[in-house]
Protein backbone atom coordinates (compact mmCIF):
# COMPACT_ATOMS: atom_id res chain seq x y z
CA UNK A 1 0.00 0.00 0.00
CA UNK A 2 1.02 3.58 -0.87
CA UNK A 3 0.92 6.41 0.85
CA UNK A 4 -1.98 8.52 -0.01
CA UNK A 5 -1.20 11.80 -1.67
CA UNK A 6 -3.78 13.65 0.42
CA UNK A 7 -5.06 13.05 4.00
CA UNK A 8 -8.04 15.32 3.09
CA UNK A 9 -9.81 15.23 -0.51
CA UNK A 10 -13.11 17.33 -0.83
CA UNK A 11 -15.04 17.03 -4.42
CA UNK A 12 -17.57 20.35 -4.96
CA UNK A 13 -20.05 18.32 -7.58
CA UNK A 14 -20.17 14.82 -7.52
CA UNK A 15 -21.52 13.88 -11.04
CA UNK A 16 -20.33 12.01 -13.69
CA UNK A 17 -16.40 13.61 -13.44
CA UNK A 18 -17.20 14.45 -9.78
CA UNK A 19 -18.08 10.67 -9.17
CA UNK A 20 -15.77 9.18 -10.76
CA UNK A 21 -13.09 11.08 -9.43
CA UNK A 22 -14.55 10.01 -5.99
CA UNK A 23 -14.42 6.27 -6.87
CA UNK A 24 -11.08 6.40 -8.87
CA UNK A 25 -9.48 8.46 -5.77
CA UNK A 26 -11.05 5.53 -3.37
CA UNK A 27 -10.19 2.90 -5.56
CA UNK A 28 -6.59 3.82 -5.57
CA UNK A 29 -5.89 5.03 -2.24
CA UNK A 30 -5.03 8.79 -2.94
CA UNK A 31 -6.50 10.19 0.09
CA UNK A 32 -7.14 9.28 3.65
CA UNK A 33 -10.58 10.62 3.71
CA UNK A 34 -12.77 11.24 0.91
CA UNK A 35 -16.06 14.02 1.28
CA UNK A 36 -18.41 15.25 -1.84
CA UNK A 37 -20.13 18.46 -1.39
CA UNK A 38 -23.69 18.63 -2.86
CA UNK A 39 -26.75 21.07 -2.89
CA UNK A 40 -29.23 19.20 -1.17
CA UNK A 41 -30.37 16.12 0.07
CA UNK A 42 -31.53 14.17 -2.78
CA UNK A 43 -27.88 15.34 -3.89
CA UNK A 44 -26.69 13.24 -0.94
CA UNK A 45 -28.60 10.55 -1.18
CA UNK A 46 -27.25 10.33 -4.81
CA UNK A 47 -23.91 10.32 -3.79
CA UNK A 48 -24.49 8.09 -0.64
CA UNK A 49 -26.03 5.44 -3.14
CA UNK A 50 -23.50 5.72 -5.98
CA UNK A 51 -20.41 6.71 -4.57
CA UNK A 52 -20.71 4.81 -0.81
CA UNK A 53 -17.08 6.00 -0.14
CA UNK A 54 -17.57 9.34 -0.55
CA UNK A 55 -19.24 11.34 2.78
CA UNK A 56 -21.78 13.27 1.55
CA UNK A 57 -22.04 17.06 2.89
CA UNK A 58 -24.65 19.62 1.56
CA UNK A 59 -23.57 23.24 1.34
CA UNK A 60 -19.83 24.49 1.41
CA UNK A 61 -19.37 23.29 4.97
CA UNK A 62 -16.58 25.12 6.69
CA UNK A 63 -15.57 22.24 8.78
CA UNK A 64 -15.01 20.42 5.92
CA UNK A 65 -13.51 22.60 3.22
CA UNK A 66 -11.34 24.00 6.36
CA UNK A 67 -9.43 20.66 7.20
CA UNK A 68 -8.98 19.47 3.43
CA UNK A 69 -5.73 19.87 1.85
CA UNK A 70 -6.86 19.40 -1.62
CA UNK A 71 -10.76 21.22 -2.81
CA UNK A 72 -11.15 19.94 -6.29
CA UNK A 73 -14.38 21.84 -7.99
CA UNK A 74 -16.04 19.70 -10.59
CA UNK A 75 -18.90 21.64 -11.93
CA UNK A 76 -19.74 23.73 -15.16
CA UNK A 77 -17.92 26.46 -15.57
CA UNK A 78 -19.81 29.42 -14.09
CA UNK A 79 -19.83 27.33 -10.93
CA UNK A 80 -16.81 27.04 -10.52
CA UNK A 81 -16.42 30.63 -11.04
CA UNK A 82 -18.99 31.22 -8.75
CA UNK A 83 -17.37 28.92 -6.19
CA UNK A 84 -14.50 30.78 -5.47
CA UNK A 85 -16.08 33.48 -3.44
CA UNK A 86 -17.88 30.43 -0.99
CA UNK A 87 -14.83 29.40 -0.99
CA UNK A 88 -12.95 32.39 0.32
CA UNK A 89 -14.01 31.89 3.63
CA UNK A 90 -14.14 28.54 3.83
CA UNK A 91 -10.44 27.27 3.16
CA UNK A 92 -7.36 27.55 4.32
CA UNK A 93 -3.79 28.98 3.41
CA UNK A 94 -1.66 25.76 2.74
CA UNK A 95 -5.15 24.18 0.48
CA UNK A 96 -4.95 23.66 -2.99
CA UNK A 97 -7.66 24.24 -4.72
CA UNK A 98 -7.95 22.27 -8.39
CA UNK A 99 -10.87 22.85 -11.12
CA UNK A 100 -11.46 20.29 -13.53
CA UNK A 101 -13.29 22.77 -15.96
CA UNK A 102 -13.74 22.47 -19.93
CA UNK A 103 -12.29 26.10 -20.51
CA UNK A 104 -8.96 27.91 -18.49
CA UNK A 105 -9.22 31.73 -18.90
CA UNK A 106 -11.98 33.12 -17.06
CA UNK A 107 -11.28 30.24 -14.44
CA UNK A 108 -8.00 31.12 -13.62
CA UNK A 109 -8.70 35.16 -13.76
CA UNK A 110 -11.22 34.30 -11.27
CA UNK A 111 -9.16 32.14 -9.24
CA UNK A 112 -7.49 35.56 -8.63
CA UNK A 113 -10.26 35.90 -5.92
CA UNK A 114 -9.10 33.22 -3.61
CA UNK A 115 -7.56 33.73 -0.16
CA UNK A 116 -3.68 34.64 0.41
CA UNK A 117 -1.94 31.36 1.00
CA UNK A 118 -4.27 29.13 -1.09
CA UNK A 119 -2.88 27.58 -4.34
CA UNK A 120 -4.65 27.50 -7.61
CA UNK A 121 -4.34 24.45 -10.11
CA UNK A 122 -6.08 24.28 -13.10
CA UNK A 123 -6.81 21.02 -14.67
CA UNK A 124 -8.84 19.59 -17.84
CA UNK A 125 -9.24 15.74 -18.38
CA UNK A 126 -10.01 15.24 -21.57
CA UNK A 127 -12.21 12.27 -20.59
CA UNK A 128 -15.97 12.51 -20.32
CA UNK A 129 -19.14 11.06 -21.56
CA UNK A 130 -22.58 12.39 -23.15
CA UNK A 131 -24.34 11.14 -20.14
CA UNK A 132 -24.23 12.80 -16.50
CA UNK A 133 -25.10 11.88 -12.94
CA UNK A 134 -22.82 10.08 -10.58
CA UNK A 135 -24.62 6.94 -10.90
CA UNK A 136 -22.95 7.19 -14.58
CA UNK A 137 -19.40 7.15 -12.56
CA UNK A 138 -16.35 5.09 -13.81
CA UNK A 139 -13.40 4.91 -12.13
CA UNK A 140 -11.19 4.07 -15.07
CA UNK A 141 -12.63 7.46 -16.64
CA UNK A 142 -9.13 8.95 -16.86
CA UNK A 143 -7.45 5.57 -17.78
CA UNK A 144 -5.24 6.56 -20.94
CA UNK A 145 -6.50 10.11 -21.07
CA UNK A 146 -5.22 13.40 -21.63
CA UNK A 147 -5.00 16.15 -18.82
CA UNK A 148 -4.16 19.41 -19.42
CA UNK A 149 -2.66 20.89 -16.25
CA UNK A 150 -1.77 25.14 -16.01
CA UNK A 151 2.18 25.24 -16.24
CA UNK A 152 2.06 28.53 -14.07
CA UNK A 153 1.11 27.13 -10.57
CA UNK A 154 3.50 26.85 -8.07
CA UNK A 155 6.01 23.90 -8.59
CA UNK A 156 5.83 21.97 -5.49
CA UNK A 157 2.10 22.25 -5.69
CA UNK A 158 1.91 21.19 -9.69
CA UNK A 159 4.52 18.48 -9.22
CA UNK A 160 1.79 16.97 -6.29
CA UNK A 161 -1.06 17.67 -8.66
CA UNK A 162 0.57 16.39 -11.88
CA UNK A 163 1.59 12.90 -9.19
CA UNK A 164 -2.14 12.86 -8.66
CA UNK A 165 -3.22 12.24 -12.59
CA UNK A 166 -0.62 10.29 -13.28
CA UNK A 167 -2.28 8.11 -10.73
CA UNK A 168 -5.42 7.69 -11.95
CA UNK A 169 -3.99 6.39 -15.29
CA UNK A 170 -4.11 9.91 -17.02
CA UNK A 171 -1.06 11.37 -19.29
CA UNK A 172 -0.43 14.99 -17.76
CA UNK A 173 1.09 18.23 -20.66
CA UNK A 174 1.57 21.02 -19.33
CA UNK A 175 -0.18 24.55 -20.95
CA UNK A 176 -1.56 27.71 -20.44
CA UNK A 177 -4.89 28.89 -19.89
CA UNK A 178 -4.67 30.86 -23.77
CA UNK A 179 -3.66 28.07 -25.23
CA UNK A 180 -5.48 25.61 -23.63
CA UNK A 181 -8.78 27.34 -25.09
CA UNK A 182 -7.71 28.29 -28.57
CA UNK A 183 -7.22 23.80 -28.85
CA UNK A 184 -9.66 22.95 -27.46
CA UNK A 185 -12.04 25.21 -29.41
CA UNK A 186 -10.39 22.66 -32.18
CA UNK A 187 -10.47 19.44 -30.87
CA UNK A 188 -13.48 19.33 -28.22
CA UNK A 189 -15.63 22.39 -29.22
CA UNK A 190 -16.06 22.97 -32.18
CA UNK A 191 -16.92 18.87 -32.67
CA UNK A 192 -20.03 19.57 -30.52
CA UNK A 193 -21.29 22.57 -32.83
CA UNK A 194 -21.15 20.34 -35.58
CA UNK A 195 -22.97 17.48 -34.08
CA UNK A 196 -25.78 20.04 -32.76
CA UNK A 197 -25.94 21.45 -36.17
CA UNK A 198 -25.46 18.29 -38.10
CA UNK A 199 -28.38 16.52 -35.99
CA UNK A 200 -30.63 19.71 -36.00
CA UNK A 201 -29.98 19.89 -40.31
CA UNK A 202 -31.34 16.18 -40.15
CA UNK A 203 -34.17 16.47 -38.16
CA UNK A 204 -35.61 19.68 -40.85
CA UNK A 205 -38.26 18.67 -41.89
CA UNK A 206 -37.48 15.04 -41.59
CA UNK A 207 -39.68 12.57 -38.73
CA UNK A 208 -37.44 11.32 -36.26
CA UNK A 209 -37.29 8.07 -37.32
CA UNK A 210 -35.48 8.95 -40.63
CA UNK A 211 -32.05 8.33 -37.62
CA UNK A 212 -32.63 5.09 -37.63
CA UNK A 213 -31.57 4.75 -41.10
CA UNK A 214 -28.71 5.76 -40.33
CA UNK A 215 -25.53 3.66 -39.54
CA UNK A 216 -23.18 3.55 -36.67
CA UNK A 217 -20.90 6.28 -38.71
CA UNK A 218 -24.02 9.06 -37.98
CA UNK A 219 -24.58 7.76 -34.23
CA UNK A 220 -20.85 8.68 -33.64
CA UNK A 221 -21.00 12.27 -35.10
CA UNK A 222 -24.53 12.91 -32.67
CA UNK A 223 -24.07 11.24 -30.02
CA UNK A 224 -22.04 13.95 -28.56
CA UNK A 225 -24.88 16.54 -28.99
CA UNK A 226 -26.94 14.88 -26.21
CA UNK A 227 -24.88 16.19 -24.04
CA UNK A 228 -25.57 18.26 -20.63
CA UNK A 229 -27.05 21.56 -22.79
CA UNK A 230 -26.60 23.57 -19.43
CA UNK A 231 -22.84 22.33 -19.54
CA UNK A 232 -22.21 23.77 -22.95
CA UNK A 233 -23.95 27.06 -22.67
CA UNK A 234 -20.98 27.64 -19.92
CA UNK A 235 -17.98 26.38 -22.23
CA UNK A 236 -19.45 28.04 -25.24
CA UNK A 237 -19.82 31.34 -23.46
CA UNK A 238 -16.51 31.00 -21.72
CA UNK A 239 -14.72 30.10 -24.86
CA UNK A 240 -17.01 32.75 -27.50
CA UNK A 241 -13.72 33.99 -29.27
CA UNK A 242 -11.95 30.53 -29.85
CA UNK A 243 -15.32 28.66 -30.76
CA UNK A 244 -16.46 31.71 -33.14
CA UNK A 245 -13.05 31.50 -35.09
CA UNK A 246 -13.06 27.87 -35.59
CA UNK A 247 -16.73 28.30 -36.20
CA UNK A 248 -15.25 30.52 -39.47
CA UNK A 249 -13.10 28.18 -40.70
CA UNK A 250 -15.76 25.25 -40.67
CA UNK A 251 -18.01 27.41 -43.12
CA UNK A 252 -15.23 28.53 -45.25
CA UNK A 253 -14.65 24.87 -45.89
CA UNK A 254 -18.32 23.89 -45.95
CA UNK A 255 -18.24 26.59 -49.03
CA UNK A 256 -15.09 25.08 -50.26
CA UNK A 257 -16.72 21.62 -50.56
CA UNK A 258 -20.32 23.06 -51.97
CA UNK A 259 -18.18 24.88 -54.68
CA UNK A 260 -16.27 21.79 -55.42
CA UNK A 261 -19.39 19.95 -55.89
CA UNK A 262 -21.07 22.20 -58.24
CA UNK A 263 -18.15 21.99 -60.47
CA UNK A 264 -18.78 18.07 -60.97
CA UNK A 265 -14.82 17.70 -61.13
CA UNK A 266 -14.37 14.10 -59.82
CA UNK A 267 -10.84 14.93 -59.62
CA UNK A 268 -11.18 17.51 -57.48
CA UNK A 269 -13.20 16.54 -55.32
CA UNK A 270 -10.64 13.02 -55.27
CA UNK A 271 -7.76 15.22 -54.33
CA UNK A 272 -10.52 16.95 -52.14
CA UNK A 273 -10.93 14.17 -49.86
CA UNK A 274 -7.40 12.55 -50.72
CA UNK A 275 -6.14 16.00 -48.31
CA UNK A 276 -7.67 14.09 -45.29
CA UNK A 277 -7.65 10.41 -46.26
CA UNK A 278 -3.79 10.58 -44.54
CA UNK A 279 -5.29 11.66 -41.00
CA UNK A 280 -7.49 8.43 -40.90
CA UNK A 281 -5.71 6.69 -38.65
CA UNK A 282 -6.88 9.23 -35.88
CA UNK A 283 -10.07 8.47 -36.31
CA UNK A 284 -10.17 5.27 -35.12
Amino acid sequence: MRKPLFKQITIIGVGLVGGSLAKAIHQRGLSERLYGICRDARGAKRIHRFSPDCVPVVGFDPGVLGSSDLVIVATTVNSIIESFDKLRSTVRPGTTVMDVGSTKVQIEKAARRLPKGVTFIGAHPMAGSEKRGPENADPDLFEGALCFVLKNAPLKARKRCEAFWKALGAHVELITSEAHDKITAKVSHLPHVVSTALLTTILRGADRKTLHYGGPGLAGMIRIAGANPEMWVDIFDSNRRWVRQELKSLIHELQRFDKVLAKKDAAVLLKLLMSTHRFKQYTK
